[in-house]
């Protein structure tokens, strides 16, 4: 999947969890980065995940005045960071 289709995930994902409109959801960034395992940076202590880099996107959206930030990798994850 591409880029945008991540950033799309992650609005209807949002969009969904706040019940609004897509449209209400703007997109402040979207920043490639490495993640250095499979938990793509949210990891909890004492939990195992794949040691393998996993390129993807920290995608930061608003709504309503607040922030709201996704871990992404390439393909087809898109996990709330928040």
């Amino acid at each position: 999947m591409s880029k945008d289709g991540q950033v799309a995930r992650a609005k209807r994902d949002l969009a969904n969890h706040l019940k609004v409109d897509e449209s209400q959801i703007n997109v402040k960034s979207v920043k490639s980065t490495q993640w250095p395992d499979a938990s793509l940076g949210l990891g909890e202590p004492g939990s195992s995940f794949a040691m393998v880099m996993i390129d993807g996107y920290i995608i930061v959206l608003e709504a309503g005045g607040r922030s709201y930030t996704y871990h992404a990798d390439e393909d087809k994850r898109v996990e709330r960071a928040w």
